[in-house]
């Protein structure tokens, strides 16, 4: 049980650095019932991690090397919000922004565990440091009627399309690993 302790603590055992540089601008006009908010965001990533490499066979280790990645990206990020009153009781909202969302720790860090079996089949899990963040466009519009002062109908749609998937995904067959 020693060495599967080990195998277990080397493989879990990384470290990961993230950086992020941001800046906000927003500025808001009123066209007497027409309210534009807008702003855009800019940030900049840096991101480095450190883990180990594993390389086993029939599931005893056979080594430990030191793996690690690095990234970085920036992102322009703009938004801009509508509302409208078109009557007391009436309004009307649209807005349009691109957002991201990165890539889960455990998906990102150094991380490489390789096992062949008896057979010579190699299998491995992986971390990919050049993961790209989530990135996507965002449309909202909605429509609210306040019938009364503590009453509210109201009915929205979006649309949202998002790039750059993070998946687990088999690639057995389809290369060394």
């Amino acid at each position: 049980a020693e060495e599967d302790s080990i195998i277990g603590n080397q493989a879990g055992d990384f470290t990961a650095t993230e950086n992020i540089y941001a800046g906000y601008v927003m500025g808001s006009v009123d066209f007497n019932r027409l309210r534009v908010v807008g702003g855009v965001r800019i940030e900049h990533t840096d991101y480095n991690t450190e883990g180990n490499q594993l390389f086993l066979i029939d599931g005893d280790l056979d080594s430990i090397t030191t793996a690690s990645g690095k990234n970085a990206y920036t992102d322009i990020l703009p938004a801009l919000t509508l509302r409208y009153e078109a009557a007391e009781q009436l309004v009307f909202r649209a807005a349009a922004s691109r957002t991201i969302f990165r890539p889960n720790i455990a998906d990102s860090v150094a991380r490489v565990e390789i096992e062949e079996n008896e057979d010579g089949e190699l299998s491995g899990v992986f971390g990919n440091a050049d993961l790209k963040p989530y990135r996507s466009i965002n449309l909202d519009a909605g429509v609210e009627y306040y019938p009364t002062r503590l009453s509210l109908i109201s009915a929205g749609l979006f649309y949202k399309s998002i790039d750059d998937f993070v998946v687990n995904a088999d690639l057995g067959g389809q290369g060394a690993y």
